[in-house]
């Protein structure tokens, strides 16, 4: 069997012996009627799998004009030169990638025409990220109350590690002239440098929470200054879900109908952030009520009993 494997480094640890011999061992005793394929880097399988078998690809946030971007984040030219031609690298993978499965899936129409842009003859569908609305209940018991802001991610992805210096750095300071006594939390699993940097007695960071939902049900307010993003925000969901006031910039409300002061408050500039912010702390009411209208709008598009039928749809199409 020739198998085709990319210079693309995010690519090449994923695909392995030890899963390509477990792989093949199934297929001697299961014969499925699809395959699905979650994470771009994983597409390189499909060489392993039998020729007529129906093969969709999973894009949940992986498109190169975002992450050319994220590439040219970097400080030193030698580091920002290197991930752009990996990005380019990765441009041409997927490209090949989405030619050859049967069916590509995406998460916004956004992602669809820019996937349609760079392979015109992939076939694609939009299914949304979904999340668990019977999981995450409002009614958490608390463990913390004194979180004023709360941001949550892996913090050494491009996105989250901007969108943390750009609220430390742009929105607290404002904040903190009108209200020196708010504070803010990052949680992650992961922190970059840059972001461990950032914390001070008014800026906590916690690690490896065991469960984000306690401290989701503590927080006045979730803020989502991203400058930049890849699909659909998961962690937003999961805030709006738990009935969670947020501000957040328009980028972090891709592929999400929300719609300003009734879902969220919506601020791209860092003084009106930072304004909405003061606002926000000071109307407990207004809180309620955008957390209410999020999660109603939440149970409505993303809940993941409703993306599961329709996933189970798609893969039947496809057979």
């Amino acid at each position: 069997m020739v198998t085709y494997r990319a210079p693309y480094h995010n690519v090449l640890p994923r695909y392995t012996p030890i899963f390509r011999e477990r792989l093949q061992r199934m297929l001697k005793t299961v014969r499925p009627d699809a395959a699905l394929f979650l994470y771009v880097p994983m597409a390189d399988y499909r060489y392993e799998m039998p020729p007529d078998l129906p093969k969709v690809l999973d894009h949940p946030d992986a498109f190169s004009p975002a992450l050319f971007r994220a590439a040219k984040q970097s400080s030193r030219w030698h580091r920002r030169l290197f991930a752009l031609a990996d990005t380019w690298k990765f441009r041409e993978f997927q490209r090949r990638a989405a030619r050859e499965f049967d069916c590509n899936i995406v998460v916004t129409e956004e992602d669809r025409q820019l996937l349609q842009a760079l392979c015109p003859s992939a076939s694609i569908a939009v299914l949304p990220t979904g999340v668990s609305v019977a999981h995450f209940v409002p009614r958490c018991p608390d463990i913390v109350d004194d979180i004023d802001l709360l941001l949550t991610g892996i913090f050494t992805y491009a996105p989250n590690i901007d969108a943390a210096q750009f609220l430390c750095g742009e929105i607290l300071p404002r904040v903190w002239q009108r209200n020196p006594s708010v504070n803010a939390f990052l949680i992650g699993w992961q922190f970059d440098d840059a972001v461990k940097a950032l914390a001070s007695e008014r800026v906590r960071l916690l690690e490896k929470v065991p469960d984000i939902r306690p401290y989701l049900a503590s927080a006045k307010i979730f803020v989502a200054p991203y400058r930049f993003v890849f699909g659909i925000r998961y962690k937003i969901l999961e805030a709006m879900v738990m009935e969670k006031a947020i501000v957040g910039t328009s980028a972090a409300f891709a592929g999400i109908p929300v719609q300003d002061g009734v879902h969220a408050l919506v601020r791209d500039d860092p003084q009106e952030f930072a304004e909405a912010i003061v606002a926000l702390l000071e109307d407990e009411k207004l809180r309620c009520q955008l957390g209410k209208a999020a999660r109603e709008l939440v149970a409505e598009h993303f809940d993941w009993r409703q993306i599961i039928t329709q996933l189970n749809n798609l893969l039947e199409a496809v057979k």
